[in-house]
């Protein structure tokens, strides 16, 4: 069905997908990053005060155009009742945030994480559409991702890989990809998301085959391992469901979360059954930093000796 600016539903859904999963990409690409030898992210201070305020504006203009399409949509169709205890929570999160931001032991105001609670928010009142042309908006948005993540790869290089990386999971893969996001975790979360929702809802053509192991590569080479454990998880799941659930399945979607499930099964058993490897290869880190979530554990309970300065509105949003 082609999309009309009548049908107002799928109007109001097209819009912000396409402004909220496109926006970001100008945003990452303004911004002047580079790499520096502690495998840490860094912005070139050229240009980076414009990028910072470019995405100010551009998270400002989508809060308010958020709230807009909320007014609209509640008043013309009200809100569903089945979703109203996970707008209280959301509603929740989002006074939590906004008072932290304001009354923290560190207090500064956060319009990006206001707007990504307020996009959840949206999307939660938001008129119900076919689920199926709603995947495939998304997945549309998420090929952007993917395929534009390949082609920084092959244009700009130096921009979209760090390059020598000493934390990742083999030695001889010292290279991180960050691609077209800010992050390499983002991008890995993007990916996985669209390998979740192309086996969930395949598309059976070429292109988007392609595109399922193209992300499942990009997973990789971002070197995120809580990614790599949830793709692997989220393969099981399916192929679980496939066998169990559905007795006349389609033998090339079997065959296919087959392969990926064995590659990461292989992957992760090199990694996990090698102690050698660990040792030797493993980053010049050492073990204690690989059983503790590569050192969040620490993080985290420094975190948590921080906040219990503050318990009432904590230390602030940028921690």
């Amino acid at each position: 069905m082609k999309l009309r600016i009548n049908n107002t539903p799928k109007f109001l859904w097209f819009s912000l997908i396409w402004i909220n999963g496109v926006v970001p990409v100008f945003i990452s690409i303004i911004y002047p990053r580079s790499y520096n030898a502690s495998s840490f992210v860094t912005f070139l201070e050229q240009g980076f005060e414009f990028s910072q305020w470019f995405a100010r504006i551009v998270n400002i203009l989508i809060f308010l155009l958020c709230i807009i399409v909320c007014l609209f949509a509640i008043s013309r169709w009200g809100i569903l009742r089945y979703r109203l205890l996970l707008l209280g929570g959301v509603i929740v999160l989002f006074v939590g945030i906004a008072f932290s931001s304001v009354f923290g032991q560190y207090p500064k105001i956060s319009i990006g994480y206001l707007t990504s609670i307020m996009l959840l928010f949206t999307a939660l009142v938001m008129p119900e559409v076919d689920y199926k042309w709603l995947v495939d908006q998304i997945k549309i948005v998420l090929l952007i991702y993917i395929w534009g993540t390949l082609l920084s790869i092959i244009i700009v290089p130096e921009w979209s890989i760090e390059f020598p990386y000493y934390q990742g999971y083999l030695p001889w893969l010292q290279i991180r990809l960050h691609g077209l996001t800010t992050h390499a975790i983002m991008t890995a979360t993007l990916a996985w998301f669209y390998v979740t929702l192309e086996i969930a809802f395949p598309s059976k053509s070429i292109f988007h085959l392609i595109s399922l192991f193209l992300a499942v590569l990009i997973i990789f080479l971002c070197q995120a391992k809580t990614m790599l454990f949830l793709l692997l998880l989220t393969l099981v799941f399916f192929f679980y469901f496939y066998f169990v659930k559905k007795p006349t399945f389609n033998k090339l979607i079997v065959f296919v979360w087959g392969l990926l499930i064995f590659i990461c099964l292989q992957f992760l058993l090199l990694i996990l059954s090698d102690t050698s490897l660990i040792e030797s290869g493993f980053l010049e880190l050492d073990i204690e930093s690989i059983y503790s979530l590569t050192g969040r554990t620490k993080v985290w309970s420094i975190v948590l000796d921080i906040f219990k300065q503050n318990p009432l509105f904590g230390y602030g949003p940028h921690l």
